[in-house]
């Protein structure tokens, strides 16, 4: 039963090299990276707040590192996470909706900015939150691959903890990937979690709030 297992092993790394054309080698390293972008994602991982529930504060490790830069591990998942979301959130939506730019214009100065502003000089946008999809649904269609490809561009945004971040150290991970911090509704404006938003835009990135 063994030699069966390791002859069908052989039998699909030998398919799966002529299909791909990368070598063993080839996949030992690119496993190897995504488990290090994986890693960097959890250390770097947003910790939301419920002392209110009971638990003790965590403080999340992002605190430690300069707003404006990302280690390469976090920086490739980072780049990962958002292409993903932006192409399936463009293929899903596109597929059954249409995308109207009421001001050409201004959409236009919107995207210049976002791609170049003067060092330290953040952006900040506002948009009514009409339903769950808007971020982010609304946002991947708006933005082109030129920004999306470019995490020190994307916007940073937050979330309410209680839905969007739950105790599950790998989803909150995954929403730190795509630049979304956890914020408490009630907590008001002196909670760490918004200092921790605060800092990104005093940082000069772009940060939006629905």
């Amino acid at each position: 039963m063994w030699e069966k297992a390791v002859d069908c092993y052989h039998t699909y790394r030998e398919w799966f090299t002529s299909w791909t054309g990368l070598t063993a080698g080839s996949m030992l390293s690119i496993s190897i990276l995504f488990l290090y972008a994986g890693q960097s994602a959890m250390y770097y991982r947003p910790v939301p707040d419920y002392v209110a529930g009971g638990r003790a504060p965590g403080l999340t490790r992002l605190r430690e590192l300069d707003a404006t830069r990302a280690p390469m591990g976090l920086f490739i998942m980072r780049w990962l996470v958002q292409m993903v979301t932006v192409s399936a959130m463009k293929l899903v939506i596109g597929c059954r909706n249409t995308i109207e730019i009421a001001d050409a214009g201004n959409y236009r100065q919107t995207l210049s900015l976002i791609r170049s502003r003067p060092p330290g000089v953040p952006l900040l946008t506002v948009a009514n939150h009409v339903s769950s999809m808007d971020d982010p649904g609304l946002i991947s269609c708006l933005l082109p691959y030129d920004i999306v490809m470019q995490p020190n561009k994307m916007r940073w945004g937050v979330a309410t903890q209680e839905i969007v971040f739950p105790k599950v150290p790998w989803i909150n991970a995954f929403m730190g990937a795509g630049n979304v911090l956890p914020i408490c509704r009630g907590g008001g404006i002196d909670q760490g979690l918004f200092m921790d938003f605060a800092r990104v835009v005093a940082a000069g990135q772009w940060a939006h709030i629905f």
